[in-house]
């Protein structure tokens, strides 16, 4: 992904998350950064040049929300990943609407593309080591895949849009998707995460999954996450 520099950026996601993007002016960037108001021009054509680099910034930004709570889980990799979405959803609800068209859009940017990819090979590779480790239920990894991120982007949308109250939300998150979990405990097939936090059975240990060579799956995978979301040519 290119990365953009300068005062501008930091200033501009500032100005984002307080007013959303018909709030983000050159002008109130510049002012903030303590450049002068043709500065950012120096940089970026004109206002939409601005606002396409905030949304090619934002989806590194919200991968380190995921690649943070992989790293601090000692469970599910997977249920973590899909938490550390919501989570910044819930601290920057107002950056989604900039980088829907981004993602879904007809003619994304060759390269955010390319690293949407190599973020969900890395994803099917932490679904599968927490399969072999007992943290999820079997299935086909697309599909198990397809069905979290459903749950999670829901989630994350409606707390962007204000069905879910933002002092509750991460909570109420968590109990949905330990919700999953004991379902899958109770033997029906619809569960996707074991339970283990707030409300939920406490289950057994996690276990490191182990391929016949007997090294450890879930700590190269998440180190395999972390390179991926810096850098998708690692892959």
């Amino acid at each position: 992904m290119r990365q953009v520099g300068g005062p501008a950026v930091p200033a501009a996601l500032g100005l984002l998350d307080e007013s959303g993007p018909d709030g983000v002016s050159v002008r109130e960037v510049a002012r903030r950064a303590g450049v002068s108001p043709g500065a950012p021009f120096r940089r970026f054509a004109d206002r939409q040049a601005l606002l396409t680099a905030l949304a090619e910034r934002i989806p590194a930004d919200c991968e380190a929300w995921r690649i943070a709570a992989v790293e601090r889980s000692e469970g599910s990799a997977t249920r973590a990943f899909g938490l550390g979405f919501v989570r910044c959803a819930i601290r920057h609800p107002r950056r989604f609407p900039l980088v829907k068209p981004l993602v879904f859009g007809p003619r994304g940017p060759a390269e955010p593309d390319a690293r949407l990819t190599a973020i969900e090979t890395a994803f099917t590779g932490l679904i599968l080591a927490d399969q072999r480790a007992g943290d999820l239920r079997a299935g086909d990894p697309a599909v198990v895949g397809l069905a979290g991120q459903a749950l999670v982007h829901g989630l994350s949308r409606m707390i962007v849009d204000g069905y879910l109250p933002p002092e509750s939300a991460e909570r109420l998150a968590e109990q949905v998707l330990d919700t999953f979990g004991l379902a899958r405990q109770l033997g029906t097939p619809s569960g996707l995460w074991a339970a283990g936090t707030r409300g939920g059975p406490r289950r057994a240990a996690p276990r490191t999954a182990r391929p016949p060579g007997g090294r450890p799956l879930r700590a190269p995978l998440r180190v395999t996450l972390c390179a991926v979301a810096r850098d998708p040519r690692s892959l």
